[in-house]
């Protein structure tokens, strides 16, 4: 009689079930299995499924067979394999992550009286001490320490020029180009005497910084008609690779100067085409000023909030012990986005380490030259932030479900999923998407934003960080609560 035979914890997270497949019935599973294979191999001289059975059997694949002779047998016995492991492990208290066949030490063979054992492997989730979260500390931060943020005025005097340039309306002018008029120009880039690229008639805004400052200065005070011929040094990390970090001659030809046809931002509001728009959206130009300072204001408290966020995770990550993950699951993702980037390295002729510090940032910080970085140690760094990163997304999961009380419903999490796949780009998803993966990403999305609402509400216990981080929590809960919301403006009830 077929039956678990065994079940035993191996580890800390990992629980297995033996479960047995007696002789005769394993028989006609095989049986069963083949007759299946043989009924779709087509035989010459014969009609298909209508061949003897041993030339049938010539043509199939023994690891098709044997791949078939598997999945007929777990088709009839998994469920209660699954239904025993499940049931001992709830006694446990603990909660299964996944379920994986053991294949290690023949632990899924066919046995010499003929039938067939199996293993079964759950991967639980980690017990994790969270414990001490509740001590942390997070230190106060400044808006200097905002990289690249520019001062008010400079912000506001900057976005005044985008309108001013944006919403006004562009002539021919016979003048010689200056700061906000627009060239237009042929151009043709040279690396030494390899034309690598050509572009017809491209408009060159001027004056806010939206090319390169050697194009930019270049192309002030030339005329309709100018031919002229300059350097560029393009930065290293500018997209196209076969420009990056070289020093390209451009030949331009002038084929146009537009300059704009209102003088001031009051005359664009007044005058201009989206004139309705402008007011619409900003008042006026006079009140431009309150709704940009608004504006800057909010981004600053953003980006703040992300450093504060960045502390707490890494606080975490450091205060919470580690515990036991399973180091072949690790090893085999930091070997399959290796596998990734070496190609991606290839195709844009950079070095694997240039590659790996774009895709993964923090790296960058840990290695003084990436373009001197070996295979070895690009491994070695993608291995231990892949070992962060499941510490993390475990720490996540466990909060989730032991320590989230208010937790959405499933009909919550469905409209959240529908929403998605029918408006994937609003989500950041490309429109080719699958629909699982979408349903997959929407529901980790959910789930992590909520267990990390839960760890600054711990954070904040502490009355030390009441000050300093209180924004952090405000933004997971307005984060949250826009992830379970609706197209049709229903909110999922998840704890705030």
């Amino acid at each position: 009689m077929s039956k678990v035979i065994s079940t035993n914890q191996i580890s800390a997270n990992k629980f297995v079930v033996n479960y047995l497949v007696d002789a005769d019935e394993f028989a006609k599973i095989k049986e069963s299995a083949i007759d299946e294979l043989i009924k779709e191999v087509k035989v010459d001289g014969f009609r298909k499924g209508k061949a003897p059975r041993e030339k049938a059997l010539e043509k199939i694949d023994p690891a098709k067979i044997e791949s078939a002779i598997l999945d007929k047998t777990f088709k009839i016995h998994e469920k209660p394999a699954v239904e025993a492991g499940l049931e001992e492990i709830a006694k446990k208290g603990r909660v299964n992550l996944q379920i994986t066949l053991g294949v290690e030490n023949g632990a899924t063979r066919e046995k010499e009286d003929g039938s067939f054992q199996f293993q079964l492997v759950f991967h639980l989730m980690p017990e994790i001490d969270l414990s001490k979260i509740a001590t942390i500390k997070i230190r106060e931060v400044r808006p200097e320490e905002i990289s690249g943020r520019p001062e008010l005025s400079d912000f506001i005097a900057s976005e005044k020029d985008k309108i001013f340039c944006n919403y006004n309306r562009y002539e021919e002018s016979d003048g010689p180009s200056k700061r906000f008029d627009q060239v237009v120009v042929d151009l043709v880039g040279l690396n030494g005497s390899k034309e690598v690229f050509t572009e017809k008639g491209t408009k060159v805004l001027l004056g806010l910084g939206l090319f390169l400052p050697e194009i930019e200065k270049n192309l002030t005070g030339v005329k309709k008609g100018d031919q002229l011929t300059f350097d560029v040094d393009f930065p290293v990390n500018y997209p196209n690779q076969d420009l990056a970090g070289k020093k390209i001659k451009l030949k331009a030809e002038v084929k146009a100067v537009l300059a704009p046809q209102y003088s001031t931002l009051e005359e664009v509001f007044e005058k201009s085409k989206q004139s309705t728009e402008l007011q619409k959206q900003f008042g006026s130009a006079e009140k431009l000023d309150e709704y940009l300072t608004n504006v800057y204001n909010i981004e600053t408290n953003r980006r703040l909030d992300n450093i504060r966020q960045r502390l707490i995770i890494d606080e975490v990550m450091k205060t919470v012990p580690d515990f036991e993950m399973d180091e072949n699951l690790i090893t085999a993702e930091a070997e399959r986005i290796f596998g990734n980037l070496k190609k991606d390295a290839e195709k844009n002729k950079i070095t694997i380490g240039e590659v790996v510090v774009q895709a993964f940032p923090i790296i960058a910080t840990q290695v003084k030259d990436p373009s001197k970085m070996s295979e070895e140690d690009a491994k070695k760094h993608l291995e231990k932030s892949v070992r962060e990163e499941f510490k993390w997304s475990n720490i996540l999961s466990f909060i989730y479900q032991q320590k989230v009380q208010d937790k959405p419903k499933p009909e919550d999490f469905e409209e959240v999923k529908k929403s998605a796949r029918k408006e994937p780009e609003k989500y950041g998803f490309t429109k080719d998407t699958p629909k699982e993966q979408i349903d997959a990403v929407i529901v980790d999305r959910i789930v992590r934003q909520i267990a990390f609402a839960w760890i600054v509400n711990q954070v904040l216990g502490n009355s030390t960080n009441k000050n300093t981080a209180e924004s952090s929590a405000e933004q997971q809960k307005v984060s949250t609560k826009k992830t379970t919301q609706s197209k049709s403006g229903k909110t999922s009830k998840s704890k705030k």
